[in-house]
């Protein structure tokens, strides 16, 4: 059985306000930039497993429709993206404790072996993304020729 790799998307979120610390440096209001938005980064969780002939992917996508996300499938790759959008940004209530996040996200799931992707089959239930993706079969491409003698 062979492994996915998963890319650590996590780094982004301290690449970002690296950046912004240095581009904001020596302006007035320096410290505005460690705001809600800046730390909004949304990674959701993803369980994988491997059968003989595919591997099925359940992902977490709480609060989301359909329409939030997209999913691209390549030979060997699986890229789940969308965002997860704040309904309260506009109010005007005072939070007392603020943990869901929200935030644009992207994961990319490399497979060990090519996937049939014109055979993918999705679905979604109650915030849970479960996609089936079937392996491509591998044949043989050599071909021996035979040589005849003149």
């Amino acid at each position: 059985m062979g492994t996915l790799t998963k890319k650590n998307w996590e780094f982004l979120k301290y690449k970002d306000i690296f950046n912004k610390i240095a581009s904001r440096a020596f302006d007035d209001d320096f410290f505005d930039i460690f705001s809600n938005e800046d730390m909004d980064f949304v990674a959701p969780r993803i369980d994988a497993s491997e059968t003989h002939d595919k591997f099925i992917l359940t992902v977490e996508l709480p609060g989301m429709t359909p329409e939030d996300f997209k999913i691209e499938v390549t030979d060997d790759t699986v890229i789940i993206s969308g965002e997860k959008k704040n309904e309260n940004k506009e109010s005007k209530e005072r939070y007392h404790l603020f943990e869901r996040r929200y935030g644009s996200f992207e994961r990319r799931l490399r497979f060990p072996t090519f996937v049939d992707k014109d055979r993918v089959t999705s679905s979604f239930k109650n915030g849970v993304l479960k996609l089936e993706i079937p392996k491509k079969e591998i044949t043989d491409g050599r071909k021996i020729i035979e040589i005849t003698e003149e």
